[in-house]
């Protein structure tokens, strides 16, 4: 049955529109649907059922935009079309000559096209909450103007960042005040606006710290629960004026990777010793059950951390040791406490890469004088990066910026440097040196990419630590033999610091991590031989038995054969087939399984080594709880740091602001809150 509009008649006779003849409607993401209303124009009820005009109007085909839709709107105004109920609920069809030109919302008669579905859907969802003819809000200029002026006066009263007003945690705040300036009241015969909805500081600082006890408590009870909780630590300590302790977890959830900031501790005025380290990291993890002999710990290259935890249950960041060979590649014979690197070199290549490192110290210089006149830094097109010791690859970082230099650029340079002799010397031996630093890319490039793959936040990067080294290695031997003096030097140099710290890259663990990637399990054989191939194996099958022995501790010791055992298929059995020498069987006998198991096309597709382990679960019910376990261990504690990198803009280097414990508070909020585990 055909209906032309809504319409009420009252006693008096007067039609009444069951909508509102003026809404208006706030931007959104996607186009709003255009409201508009349906009120008939008085006449005789024998209008309601009236057809439209003759002759028939014909709507053009095209795209369903704007004026398309103003045009069905004009139609429906003037009654030209009608409005047939449709078969969903909550929408309208709008027909012209017996066909089908728009659909309608039936909440705030918004118009669509005939052919939508998705989006149809969605807004009636949103649409569904609302009461009749309740649409958006459009701000006025007038006020988007004082929101501007009042966003302006935020970041530049209380000195905070552009950025500030574009994060999420801002815009949830700010939806939550505008629904509730809509809402509150609203049952209320009269109600002004809420006063008072900014807390005291001392009110927000109690509620982050109730905040976090809960979620602590939360993320504590779902490790106690799991007997079988298996994870890896990371450990490190600020190099900020105040000294916190920081420990993250990491671990796979549901094969999804997950870390979570448990502890950040004061240690003002604590020795960072070794046995110091260990005492706060062991008290520490003991609240939540966790020792590291059956877990793993990362940490960076520091002699005291290093010496806290034993090397069968710890290895050190990959990035940090990979930033370790960057810098000492030119300078190999620094001798300063941890940073030492014993090396042998010939002198030619000793004296080659340390004139090198005379150039960068220069190059350097130039750039932080550059640096210091801001007029003359804005005139250059590229931008310039200074080396410094904290940042990784920054010598790289340096001189990849400096050969992206345009000509117009270093004659800004050549014009600033002008009245000054030295600098200008400097500065030309920079511009002759342009084919050794870009030898020096040549040689040290490969290091970029391997340590954007091992720095992942999202995915494993444990298994690519074996398969990187066998890269970079190959990498370096083809230029050990070049014609070119300085890249032979800067390949011998690299070669050789590389191979001091190949214990820090053949870890037992980064073998296992690496076999465990079904999807370049085979590059062991290819970058290495077959016997890398045995010892992988190997030292698989010993850790995966260790670790399947550690989950089964609480097996009950054998009987004795001369005991009888009422659960034994008959007396006497032989003590050897005990419940744990069956699981130690089942563990390898899964192993020979996996060794010779292909993925499916699929999986071999998509290359997704969690989502393969997830799937593959069922087949290897042992091998994949070992898996979740190894590939959650990261390859770099660079985790901690990025928590600790946020430290400047909370706390001032006075520390007159914030308490030891807010700070701890503050940071494991957000670290709970980005995990996303409750």
């Amino acid at each position: 049955m055909l209906k032309l509009i809504k319409i009420k008649f009252f006693k008096s006779g007067t039609p009444e529109a069951s909508q509102s003849s003026a809404v208006q409607h706030g931007s959104t993401e996607e186009e709003e649907p255009h409201s508009f209303s349906t009120v008939a124009s008085p006449a005789t009820a024998s209008d309601e059922v009236s057809s439209p005009p003759s002759p028939s109007p014909v709507l053009a085909d095209g795209r369903f935009n704007k004026l398309r839709r103003n045009e069905i709107q004009s139609m429906l105004d003037s009654n030209i079309c009608s409005i047939k109920v449709a078969d969903d609920k909550h929408v309208n069809q709008v027909v012209l000559n017996g066909k089908v030109i728009a659909l309608q919302c039936d909440f705030c008669s918004g118009l669509f096209s005939h052919k939508t579905g998705s989006s149809m859907k969605s807004h009636i969802e949103r649409c569904a909450a609302r009461t009749l003819n309740q649409v958006n809000y459009r701000m006025s200029s007038v006020e988007k103007n004082e929101v501007n002026l009042l966003l302006a006066e935020l970041v530049a009263m209380d000195s905070k960042s552009f950025s500030m007003t574009q994060t999420e945690s801002f815009k949830s705040y700010t939806q939550y005040c505008i629904n509730l300036g809509f809402k509150v009241g609203r049952h209320l015969p009269q109600f002004k606006e809420p006063l008072h909805i900014i807390p005291s500081r001392n009110t927000i600082r109690n509620k982050v710290y109730k905040e976090v006890e809960q979620l602590m408590g939360q993320f504590k009870e779902l490790i106690l629960k799991n007997s079988k909780f298996r994870c890896a630590v990371i450990l490190d300590f600020t190099s900020l004026k105040y000294n916190y302790c920081g420990i993250v977890l990491h671990f796979m959830h549901q094969w999804t990777l997950k870390s979570v900031l448990v502890a950040v501790l004061d240690c003002t005025g604590i020795s960072s010793t070794s046995a110091n380290i260990e005492q706060i990291a062991r008290e520490t993890l003991a609240v939540y059950g966790i020792t590291w002999p059956d877990n793993f710990i990362i940490t960076d290259e520091g002699a005291n951390v290093v010496a806290a935890f034993g090397s069968d249950s710890s290895a050190i960041c990959i990035p940090h040791t990979i930033n370790t060979v960057v810098k000492r590649t030119t300078c190999p014979y620094k001798q300063s406490g941890r940073n030492q690197t014993d090396v042998i070199l010939d002198l030619t290549v000793y004296s080659k890469v340390t004139t090198f490192n005379d150039l960068l110290k220069k190059l350097k210089i130039i750039i932080n004088c550059i640096k210091h006149s801001f007029k003359t830094y804005s005139l250059l097109q590229h931008p310039l990066v200074s080396d410094c010791d904290t940042r990784w690859l920054s010598k790289l970082t340096m001189i990849e910026a400096w050969l992206k230099l345009s000509d117009a650029d270093k004659q800004v340079l050549s014009d600033y440097f002008a009245n000054d002799a030295a600098k200008t010397a400097i500065l030309e031996e920079l511009f002759q040196g342009q084919g050794d630093l870009q030898n020096y890319i040549l040689v040290m490039g490969i290091f970029r990419p391997s340590l954007r793959l091992l720095e992942s936040e999202n995915k494993p990067t444990l298994n690519h630590v074996l398969i990187c080294y066998y890269k970079i290695r190959a990498h370096l031997i083809t230029y050990i033999t070049s014609n070119n003096e300085l890249v032979k030097s800067l390949a011998v140099s690299c070669l050789a610091v590389l191979d001091r710290k190949k214990p820090n890259f053949t870890h037992d663990i980064h073998y296992v991590a690496c076999c465990l990637d079904i999807f370049q399990r085979g590059q062991i054989f290819v970058q290495g031989g077959q016997d890398e191939v045995q010892k992988a194996k190997e030292v698989v099958e010993n850790l995966f038995v260790q670790f399947v022995t550690k989950m089964n501790v609480n097996i009950p010791e054998n009987v004795a054969a001369d005991t009888y055992d009422e659960f034994a298929m008959e007396p006497g059995n032989d003590t050897s087939n005990s419940n744990q020498q069956a699981s130690e069987n089942a563990a390898r006998l899964e192993l020979q399984m996996y060794w010779s198991y292909r993925p499916s096309p699929e999986q071999i597709e998509a290359r997704d080594i969690l989502q393969f382990w997830s799937e593959a679960a069922a087949h290897f019910p042992l091998l994949s709880k070992y898996a979740a376990f190894i590939l959650a261990i990261p390859a770099s504690s660079a985790s901690i740091e990025r928590i600790f990198s946020v430290l400047t803009k909370t706390v001032t280097k006075d520390r007159r602001s914030l308490d030891a414990c807010t700070v701890a508070d503050l940071l494991m909020l957000k670290s709970m809150k980005i995990s996303d585990l409750f």
